[in-house]
């Protein structure tokens, strides 16, 4: 049996919010040790400000994310730009997407994902759609 660390377990009986919530987002790590863990966690977008005019060549969003819970970033930006994955894979194979951090669009959603939608993306996503969407 594994012993648990006594500062880390003075976290959790205290409810130190910021060490259950990490914790609670180790889907990895709670799907060894159990079966039944959820992995359809529900999340919320939130369009903080927008500088995007309809003449713009490219859309910049930031992604803050504290916690990894397993979210695909082509998953996160079909629901952002409000089209379908295989639209976002296209855009992808057309180079529309500049990664900040260079990851793929396969990958997970990492904290301070900056995503920019380069070129001809009009041809997918209407400006209305893009700026009526509900984050």
């Amino acid at each position: 049996m594994n012993r648990i660390d006594p500062i880390l377990l003075q976290k959790f009986m205290d409810n130190n919010q910021e060490t259950i919530w990490y914790y609670a987002f180790q889907i990895n790590k709670l799907r060894k040790l159990c079966n039944a863990v959820k992995k359809d966690i529900h999340y919320k977008v939130i369009k903080e400000k927008s500088y995007t005019n309809s003449n713009s060549n490219e859309i910049v969003i930031r992604i803050c994310c504290k916690y990894n819970f397993g979210l695909r970033i082509d998953k996160l930006l079909a629901e952002i730009l409000n089209i379908s994955r295989s639209k976002v894979n296209t855009m992808a194979l057309e180079e529309m997407f500049l990664l900040n951090p260079n990851v793929t669009i396969s990958d997970k959603v990492l904290d301070n994902l900056q995503i920019t939608i380069k070129g001809n993306w009009h041809k997918y996503v209407s400006f209305k759609d893009y700026v009526s969407s509900p984050y």
